[in-house]
């Protein structure tokens, strides 16, 4: 069993990212928040994915996006609409690594780097999804200019979360 002392040990780093990244959210004229939240899936190396019981900090920027922060890096999300999705110019998303799922089905990926940006567009043709949930992984070496990139693609494409 953890005493209060290990647990505010291995908590006290999560705390200190999040209060710096709602600063440069507001920095940046957001209305940032944070709150802790538990059930974030992971994928567990197999394909599939698995929630996690412990809560981790998430720090809103509102109507933009989440920025998850845990024990192993940091990921945003945002979204898209179906056809918003389908026009957007995915080029501007070269250097971040991310994945593309539904709002309804979210354990199904709709885009994996591997298949390409094309075979991603024919799998949101194909779905039923109005709304397409992009999640970022910025990784364990995320750097605040990247995040903030990131941050100015997603407000001047019309993403919303």
């Amino acid at each position: 069993m953890f005493n209060r002392t290990e647990l505010n040990d291995i908590y006290f780093p999560l705390c200190e990212k999040a209060e710096n990244i709602k600063t440069r959210l507001q920095d940046e004229g957001l209305d940032a928040n944070i709150g802790w939240y538990n059930n974030h899936a992971h994928d567990n190396g197999d394909g599939s994915y698995e929630p996690d019981c412990f809560p981790i900090p998430v720090v809103e920027a509102k109507g933009l996006l989440d920025v998850e922060i845990d024990f192993e890096g940091m990921s945003v999300t945002s979204k898209l609409s179906r056809q918003s999705a389908l026009d957007f110019e995915y080029d501007l998303l070269e250097g971040f690594s991310f994945e593309v799922y539904g709002a309804e089905d979210y354990l199904g990926n709709l885009y994996h780097p591997e298949r390409g940006i094309i075979d991603l567009l024919n799998s949101i043709s194909a779905s039923f999804e109005s709304e397409i949930v992009f999640g970022f992984d910025l990784g364990s070496k995320w750097t605040d200019s990247k995040l903030l990139r990131l941050v100015e693609i997603l407000k001047e494409n019309g993403f919303y979360y």
